[in-house]
């Protein structure tokens, strides 16, 4: 097993090579910052301290404060001969005290858009405050510095060319171009932009944005990957009225048939509503804020949005402008009561009922210009998609064709009010209640209709009590009522039973719990008896096969496994040769037994690491892109970043925390907020590299984006919005007082007066929470949906400003501009629409 390797937990941010400190000093000098300087003898009477001792977030606050620099500080450096490799920041030469030998390491050459850039670090150990003057290695240049050996402490294990946003994400504009930089960013750059998004305390800054999430198919030609081939089937399928759909709809067997009294909205502005089943409403009814909440009409505990990437060889880069975004998809699944409790030694018999649901979420938008809305209106007219369009004529009354449905209603500044949530679809499978589903992430949805053919919305793998992973072709509910002749009913769905899926994998001697995507077909499933499966799905899929045979399978964990995760970064050889088109290569998982693994698919039993262990059950776990590792759970209702590289493997840091058991993690390749799911009724964001890099510097802010509440005499619910934000710090009566030192938190309140308790009723649980994916629609990063133990489902979104999401900078945008801050003077970028 090829361990990565890392400096060391805490990060000595290097000037750029052939740079002074003069020069920083100038490009950071636009922040209105004041700088803090060090003098040599104090930096020279700091001891290098042996690394590897205690955990990162306990204890140590006098060593961070006198090491960690804030990030909009710069450090004197003594001038001094800068050479490639590693020098000793103390000043001593070579062969003396705490010394090494320098290494001499490649630069990247600019204009491949092929080549990442990858950022090197000391390839042995040594003490702390050694600072890096050079060393930068591509990936065809790392036969001389592994790249298994080129990781800092925190950051991206592999940075392909970004793709981010010149246009506010929300309400939609149709006119944007998204800039696509032909080459990833230089280490200088990338370190400008790791400092900004420190100083991120809010919310996610909107011009920050960037994809840097890799994915083995963003490498591969169009004929090695994707599922144009595979077509939705309809044999053995039926439509299904209303009252034949019922056994298999959540809700139907309670007093209430699905139904959720709730009071919505601010504490000082409260309204009662009852929320039916499948319908839906805009959350800017209640609040200011934009999305929707609808009701799905039990527990969900599966929740994932559709990627609308699509196929390669759908993709054109000659097809007219849309003059509406495509909607985006959400698929549900879970259980159809409260009292349906699931067991893990236990199978449901088939047949058992159970459901998917995929609802649409359609944005405000603002449209084209009337040229390029014509030409899209034309060309959806050609192909019989030309109905309830925005870009159809406004009639007599202000109210575009169509906005009786509320889908092309017109606002001021022209801006066109989406439909928001609706439930388009309904699967009534066979496999028992719901655990978890989720998408293929690319290659599986159909943009472009065939004649003859039900284009098709993607491949959902879901879990189910019957302890099978089911995987089915899900068709596109528009061009499912379109083959069937059926006329959209309201806020009614299409019923479709599916008594079988495409493709089953399941095990004799034990039950599927949890699925991870590691590709387009690689696909890994956590087990009861604690072991790892591993399938390649996609030449059944093609074959027309109904079981499959798992290519690996190991144990790993001495109990059943509660949630797994793949490491998204290429494989890498024993000499460090980077391969991108390769399948990713390790896992993390997490299980009842309170254990955290790192298991690599290249050795035959899985070469199981340890990782981290804590108390009781640990519940989830996701990668983090930005920080280059794993988040988990542990019982006390904290979320850690635990470090996977070989000189850190195993430390922790805090970057998050509940008042209970968190449920799940939602991460985002776009950005680095991360958003928990909680017991106790709480959805939140928080900057994990904030948490993670600055340990106690600075306030770290929770970011309530609502809390549930549960009445249990009159079985009312309420969601709670606009609340204060919290500090980490203060929420930790661990941490000691120098850690809770920060700027700007007398508004926010103590936590002395406030009780914390692990007692919550199962009816206030938020379950599932979900970034929606970048890719080809990175505008979209900023929504994220969670769903709830009643069966409402959240949509909000999410997006910060200069203003609201660097409170540090006083609106201004550091470094001047966002060019400056990426360098894009370094290299070439282009634009596309």
């Amino acid at each position: 097993m090829v361990q990565l390797r890392a400096r060391g937990p805490r990060k000595s941010y290097a000037l750029p090579l052939g740079s002074s400190g003069e020069e920083e000093e100038d490009e950071l000098a636009s922040l209105g910052s004041s700088s803090r300087t060090k003098s040599k003898s104090k930096r020279r009477d700091a001891r290098p301290k042996l690394e590897g001792s205690g955990s990162d977030f306990e204890g140590g606050e006098e060593e961070e404060e006198e090491e960690d620099d804030e990030i909009m500080e710069v450090e004197e450096v003594e001038e001094e001969e800068v050479e490639e490799g590693w020098e000793d920041e103390d000043g001593d030469e070579a062969g003396g005290r705490g010394a090494r030998p320098r290494k001499s390491v490649a630069k990247a050459e600019p204009g491949d858009p092929t080549r990442p850039v990858i950022r090197g670090v000391r390839s042995t150990p040594a003490p702390r405050r050694r600072r890096a003057t050079g060393g930068l290695a591509s990936a065809q240049a790392s036969a001389d510095l592994p790249f298994h050996l080129t990781h800092p402490g925190t950051g991206l294990l592999f940075e392909p060319p970004a793709v981010r946003l010149t246009a506010c994400p929300y309400p939609l504009d149709m006119r944007a171009a998204v800039l696509r930089e032909e080459e990833a960013l230089s280490p200088a750059a990338r370190e400008r932009v790791d400092r900004t998004w420190n100083m991120c305390a809010w919310l996610p800054v909107w011009e920050m944005w960037e994809d840097v999430g890799w994915w083995r198919e963003r490498w591969l030609d169009g004929e090695e990957w994707g599922y144009a081939e595979v077509k939705w089937k309809g044999k053995g399928k039926r439509v299904m009225s209303r009252d034949e759909a019922a056994p298999y709809l959540p809700g139907s067997s309670t007093p209430l048939g699905g139904e959720v009294p709730i009071i919505l909205g601010p504490l000082g502005n409260p309204q009662k509503r009852t929320i039916e089943r499948f319908a839906s409403h805009r959350l800017d009814d209640f609040t200011d804020k934009p999305g929707s909440v609808f009701n799905a009409g039990g527990p969900i505990w599966g929740l994932d949005w559709c990627p609308l990437a699509p196929a390669p060889s759908s993709s054109s880069s000659s097809a007219p402008p849309r003059a509406t975004p495509h909607p985006s998809y959400l698929a549900l699944t879970g259980l159809l009561s409260l009292a349906q409790a699931p067991v893990l030694t236990s199978r449901a018999a088939r047949p058992a009922h159970s459901y998917i649901q995929i609802w649409s979420f359609s944005p405000d938008y603002i449209p084209p210009a009337p040229s390029s809305a014509a030409a899209a209106t034309a060309t959806d007219k050609e192909k019989g998609k030309g109905k309830r369009r925005a870009e159809d004529l406004e009639s007599e009354d202000g109210m575009e064709e169509g906005a009786g449905e509320g889908e092309v209603e017109r606002e001021e500044g022209g801006v066109v009010k989406g439909r928001g949530a609706r439930c388009e679809l309904v699967l009534c499978v066979e496999g028992g209640g719901g655990r978890d589903v989720k998408w293929a992430p690319m290659g599986a949805f159909d943009e472009e209709d065939e004649e003859g053919q039900v284009r098709k919305l993607g491949i959902l793998a879901g879990v189910f009590q019957d302890g099978s992973v089911s995987i089915y072709v899900v068709p596109s509910p528009e061009a499912l009522r379109q083959k069937m002749g059926l006329a959209e009913d309201g806020d009614e769905p299409t019923y479709l039973h599916v008594p079988e899926p495409d493709l089953r994998l399941e095990l004799e001697d034990t039950s599927a719990l949890t699925i991870d995507w590691g590709s387009s077909e690689l696909l890994a499933v956590g087990c009861a008896n604690g072991s790892i499966a591993v399938y390649h799905i996609r030449t059944a899929l093609l074959s027309g096969q109904k079981t499959l045979r798992p290519s690996a399978y190991f144990p790993v964990h001495l109990a059943a496994i509660r949630s797994l995760t793949f490491v998204r970064a290429p494989p890498v050889s024993g000499s460090g040769a980077v391969d991108p088109t390769g399948e990713p290569a390790q896992v993390v998982s997490v299980g009842y037994d309170g254990s955290h693994y790192l298991s690599d698919l290249r050795d035959p039993v899985g070469g199981a690491v340890h990782i981290g262990q804590t108390r009781g059950v640990a519940y989830a776990t996701a990668f983090s892109t930005q920080l280059g590792g794993p988040l988990t759970t542990d019982m006390d209702g904290q979320v850690q970043y635990s470090s996977i590289r070989s000189q850190g493997l195993g430390k922790h840091s805090r970057v998050s925390e509940h008042r209970a058991s968190i449920w799940s993690i939602g991460t985002s390749n776009a950005h680095p907020f991360i958003a928990t799911a909680g017991a106790d009724g709480s959805c939140q964001l928080s900057n994990v590299m904030r948490t993670a890099k600055r340990k106690g510097r600075s306030a770290v802010l929770l970011h309530r984006l609502f809390v549930m509440d549960y009445n249990r005499n009159t079985g009312e619910y309420k969601m709670i919005d606009h609340l204060k934000p919290e500090n980490l710090r203060d929420e930790n009566p661990m941490v000691s007082s120098k850690s809770r030192k920060a700027k700007d938190m007398s508004t926010l309140g103590s936590s002395a007066n406030r009780t914390l308790t692990g007692a919550w009723p199962p009816e206030v649980g938020v379950h599932r929470v979900a970034w929606h994916p970048a890719g080809e629609t990175v505008e979209r990063a900023g929504w994220v949906a969670s769903a709830t133990a009643s069966g409402l489902v959240r949509i909000d979104v999410v997006q910060g400003d200069w203003d609201v999401g660097l409170g540090e900078t006083g609106g201004r945008v550091p470094y001047g501009s966002m060019e400056a801050m990426r360098g894009a003077a370094e290299f070439g970028v282009k634009m596309e629409e």
